[in-house]
């Protein structure tokens, strides 16, 4: 299937029905709204794990298991499960009946004078499934009353929108249009007949709007840049869906990106027919690599059920031989558990199988577990000694409920969590109660945590005002007259200012931002130009920095951090270089390409001046050493 729209205007290829039906469509993507995991109550994707454990259901247990699904949360899954239930209930009723009518002509009756009996059984069932189905009602009825709230939550946003567009300009517009941008994105489903128009009416008034912008270009500009951006990332994600295997989750994504790469809004118009054909012509790659993937699924699940028939003769094995030691038991519980996990990976076989197959599988598993647990009916006693080890364990936290060694006594805590998670079952009556008075000791200990470490926000706020103050003495030094006595005190202040500790971490970037830029005043004064200020001043800072207690582990910290910065860095510049390769052979690619290259040029420049700051910290390191 082809994505044969011509720009982002237009509509986007159908996705939704290759998921309902698992096969690919040849329909067009429509500009939906609906939730990305609602599917057809007949989807064959829906899950059959439940329903291949009703085969073999006795009538009453069927109509148990009905009652569980009355208020399932998954509709389509109930619903479901509900018409195979029903299927084998009929089947029941069936034979009943003609048991019922051979016995009633044994004993002399005729045939057309047979009445069969009233079945409670069958009563219960479908009063069940009648409160499922007004349930159902129900919530498609709420459904639809969502979908017209969210019709006219967004005639109201297109209606702002709309006076946005008509008003008068300001520089406020592109940021309150953003917001109601965000809004309409944050609305849901609405109904299916309104979204044609609702997308037109929505694009038209931010085509009017960008038309009409005349100020602030700046601004402009620089939202299609952004818009650009965020749509060569589209691009990037849709070329992924190729290497995702589950084919209906590679459809939900493309549908996804498909509807954020319309609500990006617009870009260069120099890039605006490159950036969609290039969109485009990957969707249509994933499209068609897809469909040739559903096009194999037959043949896979026929495959599938070859396995499946070998993973049955596997688990046929195991449940005939009755083993003796509790080791063989749980080698075989393992080789058994590691035969479902298998089984649970290969996948589904062909419909007509599915229930056949894997009942024969569930009756093996059944029956070794059967055995496993008559000869595990004598081993109760185990129970009890769990029992002790948690009731030591919780002696153990107990002592430690007060401990104010906040570290170490954390650590120990960890290690008692271990040990109760290994500890083993203990009989379900007292599992709540023990479990409740092990976990009061951790309560008690870090709520007492908790409270000691509130002082240390007290301690951070008492540093910002000493910081604060120590700026101003800084700023003072601005009044001498004499370089060498400045220097002194600066070097004496910046000894002061690292052994002050931390600041609230909202205010470390404002408190750092004024000492340096204090410190350059004094240095740009007493100096001769500001790159020596700038290097002298680094320098002098990781100087003091090394003589403060711990103070080489903190220079191996920063060398650390900075040399990471400088790997990030130049990470960017090799993403901005592909983008710019990317464009380069575009129609209009001078002025696509100038705020990359200025990108570029900046991000070099903090790259050198990030690798002198690591030189001076490797030569204060090697200094120390020596």
């Amino acid at each position: 299937m082809q994505v044969t729209t011509p720009n982002q205007n237009q509509p986007v290829p159908e996705i939704s029905k290759i998921l309902a039906s698992g096969e690919p469509s040849n329909q067009n993507i429509t500009n939906r709204q609906e939730d990305d995991s609602e599917q057809d109550e007949d989807d064959d994707t829906i899950d059959t794990t439940n329903q291949e454990n009703i085969s073999a259901l006795t009538k009453s247990a069927l109509v148990s298991k009905s009652e569980d699904y009355v208020h399932f949360p998954n509709v389509n899954e109930a619903h479901a499960m509900f018409q195979t239930m029903r299927n084998y209930l009929d089947e029941i009723l069936r034979k009943e009946r003609e048991t019922q009518l051979l016995e009633f002509v044994k004993e002399g009756g005729e045939a057309r004078d047979f009445k069969a009996a009233v079945d409670e059984d069958k009563n219960k069932f479908y009063q069940n499934f009648q409160k499922f189905q007004e349930r159902r009602l129900l919530e498609k009825q709420n459904a639809l009353a969502e979908k017209e709230k969210n019709l006219d939550h967004k005639k109201e946003i297109l209606e702002k929108i709309k006076q946005l567009v008509e008003s008068e300009e300001t520089e406020k517009s592109i940021e309150q249009l953003r917001d109601l941008q965000r809004e309409w994105k944050q609305v849901r489903q609405v109904p299916k007949e309104f979204m044609p128009d609702l997308w037109e009416t929505y694009r038209f008034y931010l085509d009017k709007f960008y038309d009409n912008l005349n100020i602030n270009f700046e601004l402009k500009e620089l939202d299609r840049q952004k818009n650009l951006e965020t749509k060569i990332d589209l691009c990037l994600k849709v070329d992924d869906l190729r290497r995702e295997s589950n084919v209906k989750k590679a459809l939900i994504l493309l549908n996804k990106y498909h509807e954020e790469y319309k609500n990006a809004g617009p870009v260069p118009n120099e890039a605006t027919d490159d950036i969609w054909r290039r969109f485009k012509e990957a969707s249509d790659l994933v499209l068609n690599e897809k469909k040739d993937l559903l096009n194999n699924l037959k043949e896979e699940r026929n495959q599938h059920l070859k396995l499946k028939v070998i993973l049955c003769e596997k688990m046929e094995q195991l449940a005939e031989i009755p083993y003796e030691k509790i080791s063989e038991w749980n080698k075989k519980t393992d080789e058994t558990k590691a035969i479902f996990e298998e089984w649970k990976k290969v996948g589904l076989a062909p419909k007509a199988f599915n229930d056949s197959i894997w009942k024969r599988f569930r009756d093996a598993m059944d029956a070794f577990y059967t055995n496993k647990s008559l000869f595990f009916e004598q081993l109760n006693e185990v129970k009890k000694g769990n029992l002790s080890i948690k009731e030591s364990l919780c002696v153990k936290a107990e002592a430690l409920q007060h401990s104010q060694d906040w570290h170490q006594t954390s650590k120990i805590l960890q290690g008692l969590q271990e040990e109760w998670k290994n500890s083993g079952p203990v009989s379900e009556k007292v599992s709540d109660s023990i479990w409740k008075r092990f976990r009061a000791a951790f309560d008690h200990f870090y709520k007492a945590k908790e409270e000691v470490f509130k002082g240390q926000k007290e301690s951070e706020s008492e540093n910002y005002n000493n910081k604060k103050a120590m700026i101003l003495q800084v700023k003072d030094l601005l009044e001498e007259e004499d370089a060498k006595i400045v220097f002194e005190k600066l070097k004496t202040i910046h000894q002061q200012w690292l052994s002050i500790g931390h600041v609230p971490f909202k205010n470390k970037d404002e408190i750092f931002k004024g000492y340096q830029s204090a410190t350059d005043e004094v240095y740009i004064k007493f100096k001769k130009s500001r790159n020596e200020a700038s290097y002298d001043r680094v320098k002098e800072h990781y100087e003091s920095l090394k003589n403060v207690p711990n103070g080489m582990n903190k220079l191996k910290d920063e060398e650390r951090k900075i040399s990471g910065k400088i790997k990030f860095l130049e990470e960017e510049v090799k993403t901005i270089e592909n983008n710019i390769m990317f464009f380069s052979n575009s129609k209009g690619s001078e002025k696509i390409l100038k705020p990359f290259e200025e990108k570029i040029k900046q991000t070099a420049q903090l790259i050198t001046k990030l690798k002198e700051e690591l030189k001076i910290i490797r030569m204060e390191s090697k200094a120390n050493a020596n």
